[in-house]
């Protein structure tokens, strides 16, 4: 796991009180390697900051990571993704595909 990913978690502990946020984002597109470990080690921390019913918005390069994997770990970690919008998908440039998803946590 990269030692950047095991700062993000407490980072958001620290900035937040607990159920305090509304909306939580991330860019996660200027990442070369695969982000799972790095969201895997984050999400606990974003998602303990967030109210019941907060969202997430993630962007991220989908050359790295294909979307239905993105959304199945957001499944695992107890959000409900919203189905995506395909106009939004976009290419930045020849190694970057940059798309959105959006995940609510649950009441």
């Amino acid at each position: 796991m990269p030692a950047y990913a095991l700062l993000l978690r407490p980072a958001a502990n620290h900035l937040y009180s607990k159920g305090a946020a509304a909306l939580n984002q991330a860019e996660l597109s200027v990442l070369n390697e695969r982000p799972e470990a790095l969201l895997d080690a984050a999400l606990d921390g974003w998602i303990g900051a967030m109210k019941p019913g907060a969202a997430i918005g993630l962007s991220w390069n989908t050359k790295v990571l294909a979307r239905n994997e993105l959304v199945e770990l957001l499944g695992r970690h107890g959000l409900e993704p919203r189905p995506g919008d395909p106009s939004f998908e976009h290419r930045v440039d020849h190694a970057i595909t940059r798309d959105l998803v959006v995940a609510v946590k649950s009441d």
